[in-house]
């Protein structure tokens, strides 16, 4: 039985009959893409960035580009030398928010109800665009308040005409009408039957004769309204720490100094509730009709990667006709092989997952799951923790030595191509080279597509075959030749611009029907599942956060001789108040403690945090903590069931309650 995370991963289980254990949600990228699925039937999408040239204001919500997104940071500039106000929300007074005209501290985890008050205020002022909620979101749809459910009548939707005194039908917009995503391409002028007529209530409750019966019905965005009752500045103040008179001010900023964008990232994403904040801002931003507008938008991500992902033919992903995969979601991937189902995992190969460092609970990895394995296979650059806990490790090659690799941009446009720079050093192998190897020992390479070499797998498989004709129709010898082309979506790319969605409706769902047993058809907040606020924070009262640092990409720099000169040693980060209780001054040895287990580390006692939280920068090995321990022993892998519903349950692991304490 193999194993694997990665996407050629994906590939060599599905050539051998093999169990794919997926990968977004356990790496913790997935929660923003579960906020915008229910309402824009997207994973990701953002405008250029040379769109924000022209932006009067960009809210940034957990959004770090100055230490994470580095090459993108000159858009931000430029903008602010133009005019931009620039305004950063995060716990932390990070690179970012250090370079904006305004930062914004807030409680970990409680990015939604900041949102949601905003959202409560501009209602208040009635600075909505009624006209664009009619015309291109499911606003005006009527629910059933009984049930939750939107009415239907003859099957289509159905909207209280209040020119008529009736209400009529709306047909969804036909699939074929709809942008296929990651595609953005769309053809054809709407039909009259997907019109919302200019007259359709978007307030009151009404008596209507639906399929089933009579119905007591309200349109939707009354119900978003009074979803947004109990989030007065004042009451959204008491949860997210931020002042009423700051929310106040944020949402008039976002509804006059226009064109407004909204930027949201990992910062918000890496809690157990992390969905909720990018639902809120996707909603914040259709109310007032900034979706699809230039200069302006709801941005997460958008570049070429996850499109270039989605969009790959099956194929690609079937390299031996015939044969496939089955796939368990990799977020449950130590409850399923500690328990041995739903059948027995007893051979677990992976590759580019740095599992020793990057995971959840070390301590139920090592004491539960490891020994329910009888073989572990690691395919790694360097002795790496998740190296060392394998019985076998392949040497793999690093960038430089690749022969021919695809390189997709997280948030820009381009894709460029890698050429070998050095020889492979000693008995190294690429992944790729190592699946030709183990196809041709198994007798079987010249029936699988492993037979091709690298660059002519990719012609055929990744760009000729992929289902976007944004990719597939770019010229992959003049990518080679160059190195870096743009994908064929327009220039100057606004994401949304035909406000056309690939939701039911196809329009923007403010209302998720799918999700109202979970209480989330509309933007809603809840507590982070360790939140400060909990029982649970009398024992452990300090959000643990493990942000990212300049100095490496996750765990692969760490060690680098290089990066030692500028970065020699892990440290905490912790409020002056925070340590100041608890006798604690910078340089001394501290431990960090849960329930669920317990690392040392130096203190850095800095400003920079917020009280009531602690931050450890993520991607130290064991080896450079006190006593070999690791910060990962203390953080959970929780199912969310509204994450399950939309994808998969997003790792969480900036939701973790700890206490500190001198070592």
């Amino acid at each position: 039985m193999i194993s694997t995370f990665s996407i050629l991963s994906v590939e060599m289980a599905a050539t051998y009959d093999g169990t794919q254990l997926t990968n977004f949600g356990i790496m913790g990228d997935n929660a923003c893409n579960m906020g915008f699925l229910p309402i824009l039937g997207v994973q990701q999408d953002a405008s250029c960035w040379e769109d924000m040239m022209g932006s009067k204001t960009a809210i940034l919500f957990g959004c770090n580009y100055a230490e994470t997104n580095m090459q993108e940071m000159h858009f931000l500039f430029d903008a602010q030398e133009a005019g931009m106000t620039l305004v950063v929300v995060d716990p932390r007074f990070s690179r970012t928010a250090a370079k904006a005209d305004w930062w914004i501290p807030i409680r970990p985890g409680t990015d939604a109800a900041l949102v949601l008050g905003m959202m409560n205020h501009i209602v208040s002022i009635e600075a909505v665009d009624e006209e664009y909620i009619r015309t291109y979101t499911n606003g005006a749809f009527l629910v059933d308040t009984s049930t939750g459910a939107l009415v239907r009548i003859d099957g289509d939707y159905a909207v209280w005409d209040e020119g008529e005194g009736v209400a009529v039908k709306v047909a969804a917009v036909p699939d074929d009408m709809k942008p296929a995503y990651p595609s953005v391409t769309v053809s054809g002028e709407l039909p009259e039957n997907t019109q919302v007529p200019e007259s359709a209530a978007l307030y009151g409750e009404f008596t209507v004769d639906a399929d089933g019966g009579s119905v007591t019905a309200k349109p939707a965005f009354q119900l978003l309204v009074e979803s947004l009752d109990e989030y007065t500045p004042e009451a959204a103040s008491e949860i997210c720490e931020v002042p009423a008179e700051d929310i106040i001010r944020l949402a008039e900023m976002y509804v006059n100094d226009t064109p407004a964008r909204l930027h949201v990232s990992q910062g918000t994403n890496r809690y157990w509730n992390g969905h909720l904040p990018t639902r809120a801002l996707c909603q914040l931003a259709a109310i007032t009709g900034n979706i699809g507008k230039q200069h302006a938008n709801i941005n997460w991500a958008g570049g070429t990667l996850m499109r270039f992902l989605f969009s790959l033919g099956p194929s690609s992903l079937s390299p031996r006709e015939g044969h496939g995969a089955s796939a368990l979601p990799g977020s449950q991937w130590y409850d399923l092989v500690a328990a041995q189902q739903p059948h027995p995992i007893k051979f677990l190969w992976t590759q580019n997952y740095g599992w020793g460092t990057q995971g959840p609970d070390r301590n139920k990895l090592i004491n539960e799951v490891l020994p329910q394995l009888d073989f572990v296979v690691v395919s790694e650059q360097m002795m790496t923790p998740g190296a060392e806990l394998a019985d076998l490790v392949l040497p793999i090659t690093s960038y430089y030595e690749e022969d021919f690799q695809v390189v997709p941009a997280w948030s820009s446009m381009y894709i460029q191509v890698r050429d070998r720079a050095i020889s492979p050093q000693w008995e190294a192998k690429t992944d790729y080279e190592i699946a030709q190897m183990l196809a041709e020992r198994f007798g079987i390479l010249e029936e699988t597509e492993w037979r091709l070499d690298a660059k002519e797998y990719a012609r055929i498989h990744l760009f000729e075959e992929n289902l976007a004709p944004e990719f597939s129709t770019m010229d992959f010898d003049e990518l080679c030749e160059k190195k870096v082309l743009a994908a064929n979506f327009s220039d100057n790319y606004v994401a949304f611009e035909s406000m056309r969605f690939a939701t039911p409706s196809g329009k923007i769902e403010l209302y998720t029907e799918s999700l109202v047993e979970f209480g989330e058809q509309l933007a809603c907040f809840y507590e982070p599942l360790e939140s400060n606020r909990k029982e649970k924070a009398d024992t452990y009262p300090l959000t643990f956060m493990n942000c990212r640092t300049v100095y490496t990409t996750h765990s692969q720099h760490a060690p680098l001789a290089w990066i030692r000169e500028v970065a020699p040693e892990p440290w905490l980060e912790i409020s002056p108040e925070d340590a100041q209780e608890r006798g604690i001054e910078t340089g001394d040895v501290v431990e960090v403690l849960n329930d669920r287990g317990s690392y040392k580390v130096k203190a850095l006692v800095t400003s920079e945090i917020k009280p009531g939280c602690v931050n450890q920068r993520q991607g130290w090995w064991p080896k450079d903590f006190v006593e070999g321990t690791h910060y990962s022993s203390l953080l959970h892998m929780e199912l969310n069931p509204a994450q399950d519903a939309i994808s998969e349950t997003n790792y969480s692991p900036y939701d973790n309650l700890v206490e500190v304490r001198l070592a």
